[in-house]
């Protein structure tokens, strides 16, 4: 990297982006389209997209947890359900054929 860019990208990082934007708009890092100017511009995309790659990080992260939790949820639901099953053993069929009036036996 050339010698300018090196003291540049020290004074930008010490400076901090929202200042580094301030003096950009206020015309005090060169020429629009100068190499200063454009070195200047690219280093402030570069720390819009590290940002912007941190925030989808953070979302592929809650979107996992969330899966993880609703896989346990269907475990938990399942286990439920077969617990229920066993404490109550299987439906009387016999019992629902009486209640109604006719017989299993026909």
């Amino acid at each position: 990297m050339e010698s300018w860019k090196t003291s540049l990208l020290a004074e930008l990082e010490r400076l901090g982006e929202a200042e580094v934007q301030n003096r950009l708009q206020r015309g005090q890092f060169g020429q629009i389209g100068s190499d200063r100017y454009s070195f200047i511009q690219e280093w402030l995309r570069s720390k819009r997209d590290a940002r912007s790659d941190q925030r989808a990080d953070r979302a592929l992260s809650i979107a996992r947890r969330a899966n993880i939790v609703a896989v346990i949820a269907m475990i938990l639901s399942a286990a439920t359900a077969i617990g229920v099953a066993v404490i109550h053993g299987p439906p009387n069929l016999n019992h629902r054929l009486e209640r109604s009036g006719r017989s299993a036996s026909r």
